[in-house]
């Protein structure tokens, strides 16, 4: 139901939300009333320790932003009325075990930042919530022809013709691929700011790996020196896939349905749909574009490259757990055994 009042001089027409979805509620009572209002001017000014919870748009202040949000939001949260629900899927990746021991160009990692896959948008999408997914790794290969672990290895890492993932002038055996999918809902558009509440972000990992079918000819110690090194490079990039995860948690427990995850977007000059409902795409790049920077700057986000890159680093007195690109745990081809 679209409610509008006038409020400070200005004509404010919101659209109301869940509780849980409904920031404005502050005192969790269901309905965004004086008791409300009352508890924002009470917090007025910096907040001391975010989140806070009158702090309604997440940007640290108690202020005049905070309080057009929830006077434009008066009234019962209503999960039915919402202006609209949309998200982003990409994809982040790192990897790069296995270089060939004749090979003196040193391991590296390819680490890309967010390859946005899709970007999607409704006034009806599940009420804001995405569907199921998978749990844990998938595992991918990619098919690999050789007579001998010479040619395997030249099927895999030369420049310009290897099957591996290209990095400049080199290419890497396996990689690990995070990817991201955030739904969230505009629950609020005051002067041409929209804001946006994250209310779900699904994160799943893809591991890539070379196999190689042995021809009947193929010597036997090229066949169990593959095998070694499969599982080798198997391991090392599991061992990505756990410095990911360990961090899916908490960032969901900061942005879900909370005040961190309530951001605010300018520029929002148009309607996010047209008269048929179909997304108005600038608007919403903009939205999905403040959303992505929002997630990707948060310190956990942070916390889980690094963990990544010391991962990947050589091992030494500070960083005694550093693989050197698998090279410490065994992840390298060994073309003459």
């Amino acid at each position: 139901m679209r409610r509008c009042w006038v409020t400070l001089a200005t004509i404010l027409c919101t659209l109301a939300y869940a509780r849980g979805d409904c920031p404005s509620d502050i005192n969790n009572s269901g309905t965004t009333d004086v008791d409300d209002l009352l508890a924002l001017i009470g917090a007025w000014g910096n907040c001391p320790a975010p989140p806070c919870s009158e702090d309604i748009d997440g940007d640290g202040d108690i202020d005049v932003d905070d309080m057009l949000i929830l006077l434009g939001a008066f009234g019962p949260c209503d999960p039915e009325s919402i202006h609209g629900c949309g998200g982003t899927a990409g994809t982040w990746a790192r990897g790069g075990a296995g270089r060939p021991v004749f090979d003196a160009i040193p391991n590296g990692f390819r680490n890309t930042t967010a390859i946005i896959e899709d970007t999607f948008a409704s006034t009806q999408l599940g009420d804001c919530v995405l569907p199921e997914g998978g749990d844990g790794p998938t595992i991918v290969t990619y098919p690999i022809e050789g007579g001998d672990l010479v040619e395997v290895s030249e099927a895999i890492f030369d420049p310009v013709t290897g099957a591996g993932f290209p990095d400049g002038d080199t290419r890497f055996a396996g990689l690990t691929r995070f990817h991201y999918t955030y739904m969230g809902r505009v629950t609020n558009i005051v002067k041409g700011k929209a804001f946006y509440q994250i209310t779900q972000i699904r994160f799943s990992l893809t591991i890539e790996v070379p196999a190689w079918n042995p021809p009947d000819d193929a010597p036997d110690a090229h066949v169990a020196e593959w095998e070694r090194f499969s599982e080798k490079l198997m391991v090392h990039e599991i061992g990505h896939a756990d410095l990911y995860e360990a961090q899916f948690g908490n960032i969901k427990n900061r942005f879900e349905n909370q005040p961190a995850g309530l951001i605010s977007v300018q520029g929002i000059t148009e309607p996010l749909f047209d008269d048929e409902n179909n997304p108005n795409h600038a608007m919403w790049d903009l939205i999905n574009q403040a959303a992505k920077d929002a997630i990707q700057a948060n310190p956990n986000f942070t916390a889980m490259d690094e963990a990544n890159e010391a991962y990947d680093a050589p091992p030494s007195k500070q960083n005694p757990d550093g693989t050197d690109h698998g090279r410490t745990q065994g992840a390298v081809l060994i073309t003459n055994p």
